[in-house]
């Protein structure tokens, strides 16, 4: 693909995104880095033949400061790229040889079902999302073992063989690793300094919650599987 055609194919993904294209101004022009930019986003398309490389994405990350940023890549990337743009929660996209536009890290994801770019508020808000679904997980796996452990206690009663019982002790060793993996998370982003590069640095301090939330719900619906399996041996489906 063609730095003219990669240009136009950004044009055209950050207009669908509201941004008004007929504004951004080219900063950097050379044969491998584009940079365009207004008051509300940085942009970039990099063109590097063997993908793009960490030395080549820092003066997009120094012009960022608090404005949107995102990162167009042609020929695919490297990792040094890949773990300088996350950190600071820059949005990554590829562009296909057809110029179809793809979501390259969670940021962009988030981004890209939005429709929009994510500012401050935007950011924020998702970071609420987040915290509010990984605390409410914490309470949804404290009630899923108090209900096995009920469960247990039923299947005695009625005078079920050992092979037969729920296996409380496995399933609330599987909780507690993921409950601890989750709280560990919580804490860490309590603590941490806020990159105050881009509005989505929030949202990058926080995925760490968002994958241990992930692992979390897992273990929850598995061992939601095996509890309603027992209520129906018991009879209370």
């Amino acid at each position: 693909m063609t730095k003219t055609k990669a240009v136009a194919t950004i044009r055209d993904h950050l207009a669908h995104s509201g941004v008004d294209v007929t504004k951004l101004k080219t900063v950097t022009n050379t044969a491998q880095l584009v940079i365009l930019e207004d008051d509300r986003v940085v942009s970039a398309a990099l063109l590097r033949p063997r993908g793009a490389t960490a030395d080549q994405v820092l003066p997009v990350i120094e012009r960022a400061e608090m404005r949107a940023a995102r990162v167009y890549v042609v020929n695919g990337w490297n990792e040094d790229a890949t773990a300088a743009l996350d950190a600071v929660g820059i949005e990554r996209f590829s562009i296909g040889p057809t110029g179809v536009v793809t979501a390259d890290n969670v940021v962009a994801e988030i981004s890209a079902a939005s429709g929009s770019l994510l500012d401050e508020a935007r950011a924020l808000s998702v970071v609420n999302d987040i915290a509010a679904t990984a605390h409410q997980l914490q309470a949804t796996a404290e009630q899923l073992l108090d209900l096995a452990m009920r469960v247990r206690v039923a299947q005695q009663r009625e005078a079920l063989t050992s092979t037969e019982w729920l296996d409380v002790m496995d399933l609330r060793g599987r909780v507690e690793d993921a409950r601890r993996l989750l709280a560990a998370a919580l804490d860490d982003v309590k603590v941490a300094v806020p990159f105050g590069r881009v509005p989505a640095s929030r949202i990058a301090r926080w995925l760490p919650v968002r994958s241990a939330t992930g692992k979390l719900a897992e273990v929850v619906n598995a061992g939601r599987r095996e509890v309603d399996t027992s209520l129906r041996a018991l009879g209370h489906a």
